[in-house]
């Protein structure tokens, strides 16, 4: 990655816009959406992806380059986070603004959008709209992601069912299958309490 915006570079935005288009992992969407977005963005100076690992959020992609100097941008997303909406603010260098964006589905942040911008605040809120509008692509490939889960989890949850009724159809409900299942269950991420009812159901 280098850090000349790809505007600048027609064969190279041709080559963004097919890794777009052709992308097939989350990482590659996100890193070709981020460096088209840039693009647009002559004023951008600094751009990052964030997406949630094990309940905190870690960026995915970042323009131009990763840097420790990237930490700065940290108060921003954290606004963002607490908030649950779009946070603009400037910062402490002349000229410079902090943008971060949440893309939220189900009530749920599920990514967020970082950029620092070298426009004042009165300029600001055109950048916002642009992230705004560039974002619905974000929301279609979480909101497609997060079905594919929900239709894997239902999967594994039928299968679980399945396999309870049949254990249970010649054989006694006891607290070892009992404990076993909601084991089974908390590794399907449902709780306990869903499958107590169903087996007190069953064993009736």
């Amino acid at each position: 990655m280098t850090s000349q915006h790809a505007s600048t570079s027609s064969p190279h935005l041709n080559k963004t816009w097919d890794d777009f288009a052709q992308a097939q992992t989350l990482d590659v969407f996100c890193q070709s959406w981020l460096h088209l977005l840039v693009a647009q963005l002559p004023s951008c100076k600094a751009a990052a992806v964030l997406i949630e690992s094990q309940q905190q959020f870690v960026p995915i992609t970042v323009w131009p380059q990763v840097s420790p100097e990237l930490a700065r941008l940290a108060g921003v997303v954290e606004k963002c986070l607490q908030q649950h909406k779009s946070i603009i603010q400037p910062t402490s260098q002349d000229k410079l603004t902090e943008f971060a964006y949440p893309v939220i589905i189900e009530h749920n942040v599920v990514c967020l959008v970082v950029l620092e911008a070298a426009v004042s605040m009165a300029e600001a809120p055109a950048i916002l709209r642009h992230i705004h509008w560039s974002s619905a692509w974000l929301s279609h490939i979480f909101h497609q992601k997060q079905q594919e889960t929900n239709t894997h989890n239902h999967q594994q949850y039928s299968t679980l069912l399945e396999a309870l009724s049949v254990g249970l159809k010649n054989t006694p409900c006891n607290r070892v299958y009992l404990i076993s299942v909601m084991i089974y269950g908390n590794d399907l991420k449902y709780t306990k309490w869903p499958l107590v009812y169903v087996m007190v159901n069953i064993c009736a």
